[in-house]
């Protein structure tokens, strides 16, 4: 089975990938870049800033390439998908429930809020967001799992050059317009948008899904591998450039998914791991060989991604007050390492319990 076939493929782009977003919440709280202003520092400066930052950036992409290459490609006849829904829907959002009432109410158990009923109902039915920033993707994947199985039995009886025509109107509408708009009102002008409705692409993040299904079916692998160099260097280069571009305009504008250049930089490294994955060794379920201490290391790490995803914030969030002894790039170096270690032995340990891993961090 193909997906067998790739399996330190997919857990290496997994780890990979939930380092990448430990490492962009980290440069964002230590600059505090969401509040759209940088301290007086040099160019050089900037684009090592940004460049993290970015770097960051590709670990949300990632993810989202991996689930619609794992999921878009599967059997969904009526039973598998309402088996879909019951084993995969509903646990994600059983478990995502579990963390924002233990995100909610904990601060006020500890007095650093008061409980407003109506507020927490509110962030229990996604009507209002989580009070840690992180958990926007919660909402976001479940709303995509919920049509997740419609949308791979049209996918799988359509040709993938079918798909060339609106996959090129949806990428300018929905990447390349935000990327003109930085452009624009860094400039001084007025953002344009488009009144098309796109509704049916799946939006950003179902785009995303869609081009991971796609390099399952290996509609990329024509490109020749330098170029797919050539373009994720390049539109990596494009995206830090962009937003220190930004910042000097007046106009901070901190790398969102909606960026096509983002997207390009992390398709190309997705696509290149993907064919890593032939000459890759042979997965731990092959009994021809052992896997090795590495091999464990990031199978590990994948399996406890989504569990560092939910708990590393928090955790870096209370580490960064005692951060600030430290100049900002050793404070990102050792925060990094730091609520890594922390929120992977957490997960780690806590998953070695029967069904608390399951229950708590959607451990398989």
């Amino acid at each position: 089975m193909k997906l067998n076939k790739h399996l330190i493929f997919i857990d290496i782009t997994r780890s990979f990938a939930i380092l990448c977003v430990i490492l962009c919440h980290v440069v964002e709280l230590t600059y505090v870049l969401f509040e759209y202003s940088l301290p007086p520092m040099g160019i050089f400066s900037e684009i090592v800033i940004f460049s993290s930052f970015t770097l960051g950036r590709l670990g949300v992409p990632l993810f989202l390439f991996i689930s619609g290459y794992l999921l878009l490609g599967r059997d969904y006849q009526t039973k598998n998908i309402l088996y879909f829904w019951k084993t995969r829907w509903l646990h994600l959002l059983s478990t995502t429930e579990l963390w924002i009432v233990l995100f909610y109410l904990l601060p006020c158990l500890y007095g650093k809020k008061n409980f407003h009923f109506f507020a927490f109902i509110k962030q229990l039915l996604f009507l209002e967001p989580c009070d840690y920033s992180h958990m926007w993707y919660m909402p976001m994947i479940l709303g995509l799992y919920l049509f997740l199985p419609f949308s791979a039995l049209v996918l799988q009886q359509t040709k993938p050059h079918v798909l060339l025509f609106p996959a090129i109107v949806s990428f300018i509408c929905l990447f390349m317009l935000p990327v003109a708009n930085v452009m624009l009102t860094s400039l001084g002008h007025s953002p344009i948008s488009a009144s098309l409705s796109l509704d049916f692409s799946g939006g950003i993040y179902g785009f995303y899904l869609i081009l991971g299904y796609l390099v399952y079916q290996d509609a990329f692998r024509r490109i020749p591998a330098a170029l797919l160099y050539l373009l994720g260097i390049s539109t990596f280069i494009g995206t830090v450039l962009l937003q220190v571009f930004s910042y000097h305009n007046l106009r901070p504008y901190n790398v969102w998914y909606d960026c096509g250049l983002l997207l390009i930089c992390a398709l190309c490294i997705f696509e290149f791991s993907s064919r890593t994955a032939n000459h890759a060794p042979r997965s731990e379920d092959d009994p021809s060989g052992k896997p090795s201490f590495l091999q464990k290391l990031v199978r590990d790490l994948s399996k406890c991604s989504f569990g560092i995803y939910i708990l590393h914030n928090p955790i870096l969030i209370l580490l960064v007050p005692y951060s600030h002894t430290f100049s900002k790039p050793i404070s990102i170096v050792l925060l990094f390492a730091i609520v890594t270690c922390i929120s992977w032995i957490g997960v780690h340990m806590v998953c070695k319990i029967p069904f608390a891993g399951k229950i708590l961090f959607y451990a398989k």
